[in-house]
């Protein structure tokens, strides 16, 4: 499938590694960023389905701000 924008509603302060992210249908999902500590609630991103069944975690295209709120 091909990558979806969407905007992050969530920053999880525990767990480091997801942030949550509201699809353009309404849906939300959670997207693994490697590091969400420059991700703030309003950014857009890239992120491409997961592979494989049963996988609920999608993942982010491109690279990550490298400074907080900022591309």
């Amino acid at each position: 499938e091909e990558p979806e924008s969407m905007e992050v509603v969530q920053v999880y302060p525990v767990n480091r590694r997801l942030v949550e992210c509201l699809r353009g249908d309404g849906e939300k999902v959670r997207v693994n960023v490697g590091d969400n500590a420059n991700f703030m609630k309003g950014m857009v991103l890239k992120a491409r389905p997961p592979w494989g069944e049963g996988r609920r975690v999608w993942v982010i295209i491109g690279g990550r701000p490298r400074w907080r709120g900022k591309w």
